[in-house]
C-alpha cells in the first residue's frame, strides 16, 4: 500500500494511512518495551510524516501510551460482548414464546388446511 501522507493528499482532502508501516509490529509486553537495543533513527522523519494526521496528533497531544490505549479498547470491546450477552439472556424468555406461538399458529394453518381440502373434495363430488 503507498502511503500519502496528509499534507500531500488531493484534492485537500486528508486521506488515511496506515501507521503500521511506519511503527510495524508494536510490543505489548513489558520486557520487549523495555530494551534498550532500540533504534531512534529516522523517528524525526517518522513523526513529521504523521504530524498532520488528527488520530495521531490526539493521541501524542494526550501522552496515551499505546499500551494503554490497547487496554482501553479491549475493555471497550469486552463490556460491549458481556452488554450483548445480557441482552440475549433477558429476550430469551421472549424468543421461546414467540417459537411457541409460531408453532401454535403452524399447528392451527395445518389443520385448517385438512379442513378445506375435504371441503373441496366434497364440493367436486357432488360437482360430478
Amino acid at each position: 500500500m503507498e502511503v500519502i501522507p496528509a499534507a500531500a493528499a488531493h484534492d485537500g482532502q486528508k486521506q488515511r494511512f496506515d501507521l503500521g508501516v511506519f511503527v510495524g509490529d508494536l510490543p505489548l509486553d513489558d520486557d520487549d518495551a523495555a530494551s534498550d537495543n532500540e533504534s531512534l533513527e529516522g523517528l524525526q522523519q517518522e513523526l513529521e510524516d504523521c504530524k498532520n494526521d488528527q488520530e495521531v496528533a490526539n493521541i501524542l497531544a494526550n501522552g496515551i501510551k499505546m499500551r494503554d490505549y490497547t487496554k482501553g479498547v479491549e475493555n471497550s470491546i469486552r463490556q460491549v460482548e458481556l452488554d450483548s450477552i445480557q441482552d440475549y439472556i433477558t429476550e430469551s424468555e421472549n424468543l421461546v414464546l414467540l417459537h411457541d406461538q409460531i408453532s401454535d399458529c403452524d399447528n392451527i394453518l395445518s389443520q385448517m388446511e385438512t379442513v378445506l381440502t375435504g371441503f373441496q373434495v366434497i364440493a367436486y363430488s357432488h360437482l360430478l
